[in-house]
């Protein structure tokens, strides 16, 4: 444990402050560790319910554990105090899409071109992929299956068979990937 870290921790016991947590949890945020973040954050949250750099702090590393239910909750919760935030706005979109949720996401986005129109785009298009992408997944798993009937009959034994498995595992990490190219591009334009 770093200095710093150990001296905000000290900090913390003796007088706890919202922001002193805060920061504790950014430090912990620089090292990778996700799980302290999420630990720190919710005792500084206990103390102030609404503290929206905590809430991003804390919904970033739901986010980052693939933990995306969790994620949004916290995202949420930052949107109603402060529903104009970028950050926010643009984290619950990214979570949206990728638990399937693209008109629900949609709704989050039309909100952007008030706040930050070139990202609106952008999100715009990742939305329309993710369902385009659910399309074609769909078709191609129903092609598979008329394609061969033996593997239809197989089908109906057992629904799910082992390439079926391969394809969702796969097509979830492709959207992973998608994702995470998604949000480092949407923190380097925010950032700027």
């Amino acid at each position: 444990m770093n200095h710093l870290l150990e001296s905000l921790i000290n900090k913390a016991k003796k007088d706890p402050s919202p922001r002193v947590f805060f920061r504790i949890c950014e430090e912990y945020r620089k090292s990778g560790d996700h799980q302290k973040v999420i630990e720190f954050g919710e005792q500084g949250l206990e103390l102030e319910y609404d503290h929206v750099p905590t809430l991003l702090t804390v919904g970033k590393s739901y986010l980052h554990l693939e933990k995306f239910e969790e994620a949004m909750d916290f995202f949420k919760r930052a949107l109603d105090k402060d529903p104009d935030n970028i950050r926010a706005t643009h984290a619950l979109a990214a979570c949206l899409i990728n638990t399937g949720r693209s008109d629900e996401a949609e709704r989050y986005v039309n909100n952007l071109h008030i706040l930050q129109p070139a990202l609106e785009e952008e999100i715009k298009k990742e939305i329309e992929s993710a369902r385009n992408q659910d399309t074609l997944n769909e078709a191609e798993d129903e092609k598979s299956i008329s394609l061969n009937p033996e593997a239809a009959e197989l089908n109906k034994i057992n629904p799910v068979s082992p390439t079926v498995e391969q394809q969702i595992v796969s097509t979830k990490e492709r959207k992973l990937l998608k994702l995470n190219k998604f949000l480092s591009d949407i923190r380097r334009q925010i950032s700027v």
